[in-house]
């Protein structure tokens, strides 16, 4: 029996909530589940994956405004 209070002192964060994301927060962690999607399977250079993560992040940085260095 006193044991439950610790049970339920530890399961307390589980059920927390927890703040919005901002816009930026949301885009990273939009970007990063693309990048780390399972089928992507782990972007080994040579794959189409790695081509695939390759061309979505060039696509980003020209989104972004970057240009090519010279």
């Amino acid at each position: 029996m006193r044991l439950l209070p610790l049970a339920l002192l530890l399961a307390t964060p589980a059920f927390a909530q927890t703040a919005p994301l901002t816009p930026d927060e949301a885009a990273m962690r939009a970007h990063v589940a693309f990048l780390a999607a399972d089928d992507m399977k782990g972007r080994e250079p040579g794959t189409p994956e790695y081509d695939r993560a390759a061309a979505y992040v060039a696509q980003q940085m020209q989104a972004a405004g970057l240009q090519p260095g010279r």
